[in-house]
């Protein structure tokens, strides 16, 4: 089966946001948390409590260089990359990421050291009256680098995940994985993609049916209402007012009288 690299960049913890000041917290102690770990804790739980005899002494397998298992088939896997303003906080967090590694039986080679950035910053020593003078800082960030190889995705995985849970303040991580799929993987994104752009343009055309019905359905209320009101209806008499009813009380009546009768008397 013929296999495609994807290669993936993922920052673990920034150095931006430890800074230098991490030299202020003490350094840490770390355990084994063998619950957070699903292959081979047993390994990884008894780390401490072995010891190796040194000629006279017994030393705990902790404090000694972590043994590197040799890569079975030499395919790359991932990259951790690790900075620190310290190199002292660099070497121990090395130390335990290695121990951590022999732990879960990761090949990986030993720390590879990469340029040291220095930065020369230039400041104001003081303003107003000393603003001519100036103050100069240094900045050196020291680098290395790891190199994991013939791992599976979910060992390596939970590796990366022990690393951040137990970060170092003043250590930086990044990492970039490698990973294989088949050949053709490309098309199934366009697929996905272009099933994904259906459906949200069918739900778009639906909407604004729905809008429209909405729309057709208030003006068709608005034009019934319109030509209710204009339709002409019966005029009302207007009731006479009480001064017309009491004016026409006081007029006399129009009806024509009867003559008087005439009387003769003899």
């Amino acid at each position: 089966m013929i296999l495609r690299t994807i290669c993936t960049r993922t920052s673990l913890t920034r150095l931006s946001s430890v800074g230098p000041r991490a030299l202020a917290v003490g350094p840490r102690t770390f355990t084994s948390t063998p619950s957070t770990l699903q292959a081979n804790p047993a390994s990884l739980s008894s780390l401490s409590s072995r010891k190796i005899k040194v000629g006279d002494e017994e030393i705990p397998e902790s404090f000694l260089a972590a043994p590197l298992v040799p890569p079975t088939h030499g395919i790359p896997t991932a990259v951790l990359h690790l900075r620190s303003h310290h190199v002292d906080r660099l070497r121990i967090f090395l130390h335990f990421a290695l121990h951590a590694a022999n732990a879960l039986n990761i090949s990986c080679t030993a720390p590879s050291h990469l340029p040291t950035k220095r930065t020369l910053i230039t400041v104001p020593k003081s303003p107003f009256v000393h603003k001519s003078a100036q103050e100069n800082f240094s900045e050196s960030v020291h680098k290395r680098a790891v190199k994991i190889y013939d791992t599976d995705p979910l060992v390596l995985s939970q590796w990366l995940k022990y690393l951040q849970e137990n970060a170092l303040a003043g250590v930086a991580l990044k990492v970039v994985k490698w990973e294989r799929v088949g050949l053709g993987f490309g098309k199934e994104l366009v697929k996905d993609a272009i099933g994904k752009k259906r459906a949200s343009a069918v739900g778009v055309s639906d909407r604004i049916k729905e809008l429209a019905d909405e729309i057709v359905e208030k003006e068709m209320k608005k034009a019934s209402g319109q030509a209710a009101s204009a339709s002409p209806t019966p005029a009302a008499k207007p009731e006479p007012k009480v001064a017309d009813k009491a004016k026409a009380k006081a007029l006399p009546s129009s009806a024509p009288k009867k003559p008087a009768k005439k009387t003769e008397s003899s």
